[in-house]
Formats: structure tokens, C-alpha cells, sequence
């Protein structure tokens, strides 16, 4: 599970650099990978200019994990 999180904050961290304010703005995502649920959300940081809060949940029948993460774009 730590791992699926870990390659979706890498992904989202990718997706940030490399896209416009307007389309990295209220980003929402779900994935399924095996059996675990992903759900990806990005959040502006209002106290830094160009920073970025991403969550990351998985979980399952079982197991829940949210991974949380800052980015700044540069």
C-alpha cells in the first residue's frame, strides 16, 4: 500500500510541474490498482505562493493509508 501511495504522490508531483494553475486546481482522481482503491487530490496551499497539498488514500476491504504531501512548482 505504502508503495501504490508513494507512486501516485510521484505521479501527482510530475502532473504539477508540468501543468497550468487551471487545470491542477480542484484535481480529484480514483484509480483501482489489484485490489486497492487510489484517490488522488490536490489542494492550493493559500498561505504560499505556488505550493500544493496532495493527498493520497488507498485502502481496501481492510487496510486504509493516506499519505499527505506539499509541492511547489517552480
Amino acid at each position: 500500500m505504502l508503495d501504490i501511495a508513494k507512486s501516485k504522490i510521484e505521479e501527482t508531483k510530475f502532473f504539477i510541474k508540468n501543468n497550468s494553475k487551471d487545470s491542477i486546481n480542484n484535481f480529484n482522481k480514483k484509480d483501482k490498482i489489484n485490489k486497492f482503491e487510489t484517490e488522488t487530490i490536490i489542494e492550493k496551499n493559500k498561505e504560499n505562493y505556488q505550493c500544493y497539498k496532495v493527498y493520497v488514500l488507498v485502502h481496501n476491504e481492510k487496510n486504509n493509508l493516506k499519505l499527505e504531501s506539499y509541492v511547489f512548482k517552480q
